[in-house]
């Protein structure tokens, strides 16, 4: 389906806890790839791949502009978040990227255990802030 002339396209999203650069992000996406055996921070990859000189990752904008896409702005607005642990927790275990741990009893033992215990460390209010980067990117066909 081809957009007509003049509509416009609007891409929503928003960092997750994996992306974040808070201490208990990391010692979480530490822990998981310890226990999954994955390597490093899964949701960073893109930006790590082009640094290293992997392949480079297409932006929205790009692909929009090479959709015939004018007026192509991204906007962001960063909105301060509070998990309680059990909420993270749980949020943690509903993740593609602790799917390697669901799936295996020896790797489940003690997971959530070492996880709260390390983010008690890093927070011992239990209160796990981050500032959630919303943004959405706006495109429009060129008129007729």
């Amino acid at each position: 389906m081809t957009p007509a002339p003049g509509s416009c396209l609007a891409i929503l999203g928003s960092s997750t806890p994996w992306s974040g650069t808070e201490s208990w992000q990391a010692v979480t996406v530490d822990l998981v790839a310890r226990r999954s055996g994955e390597s490093g921070r899964q949701a960073g990859a893109s930006s790590a791949m082009a640094a290293s000189g992997g392949p480079a990752q297409r932006t929205h904008e790009h692909i929009l502009r090479e959709a015939g896409f004018i007026d192509v702005a991204e906007y962001r607005f960063p909105t301060p978040h509070a998990w309680t642990m059990d909420e993270f927790i749980g949020f943690a275990w509903s993740t593609l990227y602790t799917a390697p741990i669901r799936e295996s009893p020896s790797l489940t033992m003690g997971f959530e255990r070492d996880l709260r215990a390390q983010l008690r460390e890093c927070e011992p209010s239990g209160h796990l802030r981050e500032s959630i980067a919303h943004y959405y990117i706006l495109g429009r066909k060129p008129d007729a």
